[in-house]
């Protein structure tokens, strides 16, 4: 690995000369730890950011199927091919097995 020149102010490199002696590792493995760290905590930053932004979506996805759901339901009623809870209604036999009780509704009906 190669290496190069930072320039760094006083404070910061006595800063790391402390911490260095109290880890008892070179400069530059505690500098590299440092970077390390401060990356992952912007990484951090950023994912907690955009869950925020889809939460904040997903409330607004609420609110507006809220305001809509009159809408959505009263086609549901209005529509034959229906059931109650919104289900279509099969129309003919089914897949073998099938036992509901509005396919049973429909088929008696005929």
């Amino acid at each position: 690995m190669g290496t190069v020149m930072v320039r760094i102010g006083r404070e910061s490199h006595q800063a790391l000369q402390e911490l260095s002696e109290q880890a008892g590792e070179p400069m530059s493995v505690v500098l590299a730890r440092a970077i390390e760290e401060y990356g992952r905590k912007r990484f951090l930053e950023g994912a907690n950011d955009d869950l925020a932004a889809l939460r904040r979506g997903a409330r607004n996805s609420r609110n507006v199927a809220n305001r809509t759901r009159p809408w959505r339901t009263d086609w549901r009623k209005s529509d034959p091919g229906r059931s109650s809870a919104g289900r279509c209604l099969a129309r003919g036999p089914g897949p073998e097995g099938t036992n509901s009780p509005a396919l049973a509704r429909h088929r008696s009906s005929r």
